[in-house]
């Protein structure tokens, strides 16, 4: 972003507080701008520099967490910006297919979806799958509500399991925290329902697919909160587990 600065620019931008600047002044880095109005709120993996357009310039890109918002800055100046559904949790840019002009996809994680951008337009949205739970506590659950288990050998079978470093679902957890009368009513109140949870993108990188190059084509990495690795095809269609990926 240093190298987007112009002459103009460094004499119009806002100055930093006295105390600031002593503080700067002591600093090994160099001072290019700051603005203290801003109120941007941004995650160390939410923010890249990037050559938004293909001309040469690399933009700094970030997804600000107090506005919800994608913006991109070119030099000191906001050029672009679009609003997004949820708290971005982080940001990263890939290209589909080897083509000119060399323009970027840009993603951002929100939630348990990530929602690409192209040619400053929204694109399209990727929902992460499902968090399925451990097959032998999908069985319980179904026996608890065919009568076949009662909800204190429920509880005992569930407390064996996670004894066992079974990682339990949200459900279960819930279930065996509270009191047995508050059990009765919370068993009603799920029974039917989706035992299956929803993932959250927690952090995103990515891997270039054949040529070891800034614009060759690349592959997103996700990192999820349920502590899965995926890696979503070129095409940004579909997800490959870790352990399915080539």
């Amino acid at each position: 972003m240093n190298k987007s600065l112009s002459r103009q620019d460094s004499k119009t931008a806002p100055r930093a507080p006295p105390e600031e600047q002593e503080v700067l002044k002591k600093s090994p880095w160099i001072h290019a701008w700051s603005d203290p109005v801003a109120s941007l709120c941004i995650y160390g993996g939410a923010m890249r520099l990037c050559d938004t357009d293909d001309d040469g310039e690399h933009k700094l890109v970030l997804a600000d967490s107090n506005s919800r918002k994608l913006k991109v800055y070119k030099g000191t100046n906001l050029h672009f910006e679009a609003q997004l559904p949820d708290v971005p949790s982080c940001l990263e840019y890939f290209y589909s297919a080897p083509k000119k002009p060399a323009i970027p996809y840009i993603a951002v994680g929100c939630g348990s979806a990530i929602y690409i951008h192209y040619k400053y337009k929204a694109y399209y949205k990727l929902a992460l799958p499902d968090v399925q739970i451990n097959p032998q506590e999908k069985d319980i659950w179904k026996k608890i509500h065919s009568g076949e288990l009662t909800i204190p050998d429920a509880c005992k079978a569930l407390q064996v399991l996670r004894n066992d470093e079974n990682e339990l679902g949200g459900v279960s957890k819930t279930l065996l925290a509270l009191g047995k009368e508050a059990q009765k009513k919370f068993v009603e109140s799920v029974k039917g329902a989706d035992l299956n949870e929803k993932d959250f993108v927690v952090c995103m990188s990515r891997i270039n697919k054949n040529i070891d190059e800034d614009k060759s084509t690349s592959q997103l990495v996700v990192g999820t909160e349920s502590k899965q690795v995926l890696i979503v095809d070129p095409s940004g269609c579909l997800f490959y587990t870790s352990d399915a990926a080539d």
